[in-house]
C-alpha cells in the first residue's frame, strides 16, 4: 500500500489522509495540506492518476456543454425576439425554452465546480439532468413531429455519455483509493 504524506507546515511532521490534527503539533490539517495530497498521491500512483485523468474529462464535457446552452442563449435569444416573423404566443415558449437552456448550463456551471471537489456526485447529477434534457428534446421532437431532430448530433451525445460515465466511475475509484488510505493511516484505539 503507499504510504502517502506532506509534511506539517508547522513542525515538518507527516500528515496523512484522514488526519484532522498533526501528529507532532496539533495544528489543523487545512485544505492546502489536504489538496498537497492529492497532488502527491496522484504524482505516486499511476491508477489514481488515471482515474483523475478520466474524472477531468467529465469534468471538461461539462464546462463545454455548460458554456454551449449559455452561448446558444447569449446568441440566438435576441435574434428570437427581435424578429417579427415569430407568431405571438410562440414567443412565450421561446422565453420559456431559453429560460430552461440558461437553467441548465448554469447548473451545469455549479456541478462543474463541484466536481472537482466531489466528481462522482457532481458528474452523476450533470449525467441525469443532460439525459432529462436530452429526453425533453426527443419529445418536443415527436410532438413536433421533427423526427430528425432526434439524431441530431447523436455521435456528439453519445461521446458526452461515455465521457460522463467513465468520469462517474473514475470518481468513485478515486474516492475507493484515498478511503483506503485513510484506514492505513487511522491509528488503533489505545488498549485499555
Amino acid at each position: 500500500m503507499l504510504d502517502v504524506s506532506v509534511p506539517c507546515a508547522g513542525c515538518g511532521a507527516p500528515n496523512r489522509f484522514g488526519e484532522l490534527r498533526c501528529d507532532g503539533c496539533g495544528a489543523r490539517v487545512g485544505r492546502d495540506a489536504r489538496d498537497a495530497l492529492h497532488a502527491r498521491l496522484e504524482a505516486s500512483s499511476d491508477d489514481y492518476r488515471d482515474l483523475m485523468t478520466q474524472v477531468n474529462a467529465g469534468r471538461a464535457v461539462l464546462l463545454v456543454a455548460s458554456l454551449a446552452y449559455l452561448a446558444f442563449v447569449g446568441v440566438s435569444l435576441p435574434a428570437f425576439l427581435a424578429s417579427g416573423d415569430v407568431e405571438p404566443g410562440a414567443h412565450q415558449l421561446l422565453v420559456m425554452g431559453f429560460v430552461v437552456d440558461v437553467s441548465i448550463g448554469s447548473t451545469f456551471l455549479v456541478l462543474w465546480a463541484a466536481a472537482r471537489r466531489h466528481p462522482a456526485m457532481a458528474l452523476l447529477l450533470a449525467a441525469a439532468l443532460w439525459l432529462a434534457a436530452q429526453l425533453m428534446i426527443v419529445v418536443v421532437s415527436l410532438l413536433a413531429g421533427a423526427y430528425l431532430l432526434i439524431f441530431t448530433g447523436l455521435w456528439l451525445k453519445v461521446v458526452v455519455a461515455i465521457l460522463m460515465a467513465r468520469g462517474i466511475v473514475a470518481g468513485i475509484r478515486a474516492r475507493q483509493i484515498v478511503a483506503g488510505l485513510k484506514r492505513a493511516s487511522a491509528k488503533p484505539a489505545p488498549a485499555s
